[in-house]
């Protein structure tokens, strides 16, 4: 979740001090001096913290509603010891993952409504198809070759998009196609592609309950519908799976029946 996030700035000197924190120096950057002094350390010190808050500001949810002017200010009363905190650590904390609980809450509902909303309207348009798990698509390029099966491994090209145009993933610009076995993806994915035969070029309109559910992945948040766009290379075909799971499920030898003594 990332409520997690309001441990950031509690977590810097601990960051620092256990050697986590690595950057790649730039070019405008400078190289550190070996023995830096103390307005250096200082100087690099208001850095970490500014921008690891900064950072909790753009990608919390309602980070957008702290106000720095107040982080600053109670940062400055603590550090120079001119006011006691108005709370103590443990409360700060409560305080923050209550508010963050919150706002993450409001943020999956938001995003439920407007997945189902785009979902219904979606369903309406000219080629799109529903299937019975809700997963939707269109076709905008008819292949010619096998269709894939789950035992199969495939390539493809792929371009990965939020509901709102927002692209979180492109093999495309990476510039080389993947390849995986149709088990070893999101359910949306292993249905998709069984649909499509090699060749062919697809829209994918994945609801959350067929992607990444209700913890998200990466960039992509809690309870959002995913859209692929997808071209289907190759199909490579893979051995059957066998269905026994145990070896009690397995057949069992058939035993010859003892041979009489003569």
């Amino acid at each position: 979740m990332k409520k997690t996030l309001l441990f950031t700035l509690l977590l810097v000197l601990g960051t620092v001090f256990c050697g986590t924190a690595q950057t790649t120096p730039t070019k405008e950057t400078k190289t550190p001096t070996d023995t830096p002094s103390p307005a250096e350390v200082s100087k690099a010190l208001g850095i970490l913290y500014a921008t690891m808050f900064k950072d909790m500001v753009n990608k919390a949810p309602g980070g957008s509603e702290f106000d720095p002017d107040i982080v600053i200010s109670t940062m400055q009363d603590i550090l120079l010891n001119k006011k006691e905190p108005s709370y103590d650590r443990a409360t700060a904390n409560t305080l923050l993952n209550n508010f963050f609980k919150e706002k993450q809450e409001e943020l999956n509902s938001r995003t439920r409504a407007e997945s189902a909303k785009f979902l219904e309207e979606n369903a309406k348009k000219e080629g799109v198809k529903t299937t019975k798990s809700g997963l939707q698509y269109l076709i905008t390029k008819e292949g010619k070759g096998v269709h894939p099966t789950v035992e199969d491994t495939v390539l493809v090209h792929y371009q990965g998009m939020l509901i709102d145009g927002t692209e979180f993933d492109s093999s495309i610009k990476r510039g080389e196609p993947v390849k995986f076995n149709l088990l070893q993806v999101i359910p949306g994915w292993t249905e998709g592609l069984c649909l499509l035969n090699k060749g062919a070029k697809a829209r994918l309109f994945i609801p959350y309950n067929l992607a990444y559910g209700e913890r998200g992945m990466g960039d992509i948040p809690p309870y959002s519908t995913l859209i692929f766009d997808i071209e289907l290379l190759d199909v490579i075909k893979g051995e059957p799976i066998p269905l026994a799971s145990t070896e009690s499920d397995k057949p069992q030898k058939k035993q010859e029946a003892p041979k009489e003594k003569k």
